[in-house]
């Protein structure tokens, strides 16, 4: 828990061994019946159903907030219509080790 927004919050990265094993949805469904708050997934694209599942996660769970990221701008895109009208992309420059 945070204390400056006194939420739960979960990271997950996606490109784990046990995300894959456990599912998506199962993870985030579990974490949201369980007073979650903030989920954040981390290279989402190389999970498979990736948009499908975060999808289905914000239809049922809709007061949470999900934030996912990934490297690949080329599969977010192709996730995006997956997502229309659910999702806000936003586009960051590339980071270098000193910032």
């Amino acid at each position: 828990m945070t204390r400056s927004t006194g939420k739960n919050i979960l990271y997950i990265s996606a490109d784990h061994i046990r995300v894959e094993a456990l599912g998506l949805y199962e993870i985030g469904s579990s974490f949201f019946k369980t007073d979650g708050g903030i989920l954040a997934i981390d290279e989402v694209h190389k999970y498979r159903n990736w948009a499908q599942e975060i999808k289905n996660l914000y239809d049922s769970f809709p007061a949470p907030r999900l934030f996912f990221s990934g490297s690949s701008a080329l599969q977010l895109q192709l996730g995006k219509s997956d997502l229309s009208r659910r999702a806000v992309y936003y586009s960051m420059p590339i980071l270098s080790f000193r910032e």
